[in-house]
């Protein structure tokens, strides 16, 4: 792996995050996270969304949306892999309106959107209760 394409501290730490939060030990994955950090070690969009991901899985969407604002505000770009996460999360607790608030977004900021985006979208809508 060269020095210079990415930096192999980046991707070992992203490595050791993913797995953490693979077997469910958020504390140890945020604990790499701010190892980074302390070390200024540089982050990339891997990093926030193995995290938010991570977030996700567990229903802690406000711990994800603050690291997705953290994520923008440090530069990072989202990219699709950032929204899906986001707007599946909130699709699978019943938020509509922020899934399509984040969708609105992602296509203002052209990111591209893929089928997975579309399939999340409909099944938010076809689980939505009617009364």
């Amino acid at each position: 792996m060269k020095q210079n394409a990415i930096p192999t501290k980046t991707f070992s730490y992203n490595t050791l995050i993913n797995m953490y939060g693979n077997k469910g030990l958020i504390d140890d994955a945020i604990k790499f996270f701010n190892e980074m950090k302390q070390n200024n070690i540089p982050t990339d969009t891997i990093t926030y969304n193995t995290l938010i991901n991570i977030y996700g899985n567990k229903g802690l969407i406000d711990d994800a949306i603050k690291l997705f604002n953290e994520m923008k505000q440090n530069n990072i770009p989202p990219n699709t892999i950032t929204y899906n996460t986001l707007i599946n999360m909130y699709g699978n607790k019943g938020l509509i309106d922020d899934s399509i608030k984040l969708f609105n977004e992602m296509k203002q900021n052209n990111i591209p959107t893929n089928t997975f985006t579309y399939n999340t979208l409909i099944n938010m809508y076809g689980n939505q209760r009617i009364d």
